[in-house]
């Protein structure tokens, strides 16, 4: 989650999106540590558009640009040219998005497409941080375990005494 690509199962993803999202680097800001309304509004609009079909970083580019320069004045321009100078990678790698294969058919590598989750963090159907704790944490004994709570907790980029509590009330 720490900045690595995981590739995790569509059941799987609220949850690490939901960790992504509350951890310190979860926010796709570069310059400018909290978000302004317009900010809210320009993720908001991206998830509508991501919505129905699997967008390429090319579309999502190229819609950050029409809605900012529809919206001149609403991004702090030091993100905006952050944003830019990064070719607003940090927006199309962000939680509430998911990789998907454009025509719906896996191959070998990752696919470079991306749509809107079902349950982007914060929604309703969404897990709570302490669920998805519970349920990553789970993932990774399965996939990795034995592991110890500073295993888990860097694996995912998160405290270590709330993973050990975790861990010793399973």
């Amino acid at each position: 989650i720490r900045g690595t690509l995981h590739l995790v199962s569509a059941r799987q993803h609220p949850a690490y999106a939901a960790i992504a999202a509350a951890t310190p680097t979860g926010s796709w800001h570069r310059a400018i540590a909290e978000t302004t309304p317009a900010m809210s509004d320009l993720r908001e609009e991206l998830l509508e558009f991501a919505g129905d079909e699997p967008r390429t970083n090319e579309q999502i580019r190229e819609f950050a640009e029409a809605w900012v320069g529809a919206h001149p004045a609403a991004i702090d321009p030091r993100e905006r040219e952050a944003q830019r100078s990064l070719k607003w990678r940090p927006i199309y790698r962000w939680s509430a998005l998911r990789r998907v294969p454009a025509g719906g058919r896996w191959g070998v590598k990752a696919p470079a497409d991306h749509q809107s989750a079902p349950d982007p963090p914060g929604s309703q159907g969404a897990p709570s941080v302490q669920d998805a704790l519970e349920q990553v944490s789970r993932f990774h004994l399965r996939g990795f375990g034995p592991a110890a709570a500073e295993d888990i907790a860097g694996w995912i980029g998160w405290r270590t005494p709330p993973i050990r509590e975790l861990l010793d009330g399973l």
